[in-house]
């Protein structure tokens, strides 16, 4: 619930370390991957929040994160094949509520 992400964000702003927040991006996604469907939608949810509300995470943050995955998503898919359209489908997400742009998203479609 609420007091779960204010907790979330809370954390995030102790390590006192925006230059590493791209990283709970990256992890974020990277743990929900193996997990389900309703994880994958409060991961959505979080990260969203973090960013539309808290401003705890920047666009920059969403496309570094998103990059590395990007970058690693051959090894990743040997472990969750589905991974590429998991990420994609989040993507879908993130752009409607503007964390990233069209291009972030562009990473992805082709590695489905």
């Amino acid at each position: 619930g609420k007091e779960g992400l204010k907790e979330a964000a809370l954390c995030i702003q102790d390590i006192k370390s925006p230059a590493h927040h791209w990283m709970v991006v990256k992890h974020a996604i990277l743990l929900s991957l193996e997990k389900r469907e309703r994880e994958r939608k409060l991961t959505i949810e979080l990260l969203v929040w973090l960013f539309k509300f808290k401003k705890v995470l920047t666009t920059a943050d969403f496309q570094k994160g998103l990059r590395a995955i990007s970058e690693d998503l051959d090894d990743i898919k040997m472990d969750i094949p589905y991974a590429g359209k998991f990420v994609d489908s989040m993507c879908q997400r993130f752009l409607k509520y503007k964390c990233i742009d069209q291009a972030t998203l562009n990473l992805f479609k082709s590695q489905k």
